[in-house]
């Protein structure tokens, strides 16, 4: 299941430190994008929308070469090397498209892909998800 951060510079973030309305809406769509595209990125058949967790982060003063939008996904998933690279262009391009519907430039951005075996569970009300 995707555990997603997504961390932001000043430019991008309101002076109350929540990000700004189209980073808040993109982390909105990712869960549902990612569900969908769950065949192509081998995520498990029976993956809720509500397994991927979207969290919201800044960049602090004192952080260094860092782009003015980073987003970190990681799978708890295993897949193989070659699944990875095919992966990284599913998420690239749900990540364009989804500056195209804006009709927006994309900011300095960097995306991390992490895969690694992991172990745990979701529970939403009555229903456990487990990995």
């Amino acid at each position: 299941m995707p555990l997603v951060t997504i961390t932001t510079s000043g430019a991008l973030t309101t002076p109350d430190d929540r990000p700004v309305k189209w980073v808040k809406m993109l982390g909105e769509e990712l869960p549902r994008s990612l569900f969908i595209h769950r065949e192509d990125l081998k995520l498990e058949s029976n993956m809720p929308i509500e397994g991927t967790q979207v969290v919201f982060r800044t960049f602090g003063p004192d952080d260094i070469n860092r782009p003015d939008l980073w987003i970190l996904i990681q799978f708890s998933e295993s897949i193989p090397k070659v699944h990875m690279r095919k992966a990284s262009h599913v998420i690239e391009s749900i990540i364009d498209g989804y500056f195209k519907e804006l009709h927006a430039a994309q900011p300095n951005i960097a995306v991390d892909l992490m895969w690694a075996p992991s172990h745990g569970y979701v529970r939403f009300g009555n229903e456990t998800h487990r990995w």
